[in-house]
Formats: C-alpha cells, structure tokens, sequence
C-alpha cells in the first residue's frame, strides 16, 4: 500500500467533518472530525490515529486539514503494512 494511492473521500463537511479513506475503491478508514477530537478508524473499531485539533466541527483551515489528513495517511500505511490487513480486506 503507497499512501499516495490513498483518497479521501468527504462525507460530512462540518459538525463533523468525516471522510471513507479509499484504497483501489475500498473503503480501508473513516475519519472524523467533532467536537475537536479527530480520529481514524480501520475496521470496525480500531482506533489508529487519535488528535485534538484546532478545529471544532471542521478543520481550522486548510493547512491543519492537509497536515492531519497527511499524518493520518501515513498511520493508515503503517497500520496496513505492519499487519498486512490489506489482503484479508
């Protein structure tokens, strides 16, 4: 799994901001964004990734945006990687 062949896909753009992370049109993440705690899900209930960001409902603006999702993108690879999880999806 590359990272750069992962994509974002938004479902909710505010309160909360949340997003399926897709991998070759699998969904392999959800992502979400409320009431300042952000975190990313692979499976049902693994929490890999954990923040507070500045943002509330949504992201404060583009650049803690792109710096979260970029951080969360390269949890995701990790967490697929070490466990090889891709193949059982």
């Amino acid at each position: 799994m590359n990272k750069k062949d992962l994509r974002f896909e938004c479902t909710c753009f505010a309160c909360p901001e949340q997003y399926n992370v897709l991998y070759n049109g699998d969904v392999v993440a959800y992502v979400r964004l409320r009431g300042g705690y952000l975190y990313c899900r692979c499976g049902d209930t693994e929490r890999i990734y954990e923040a507070w960001p500045r943002g509330d409902g949504c992201f404060w603006d583009e650049e803690e945006r792109e710096h979260y999702l970029n951080i969360i993108k390269n949890k995701i690879v990790e967490y697929y990687t070490r466990r090889d999880r891709y193949e059982d999806l």
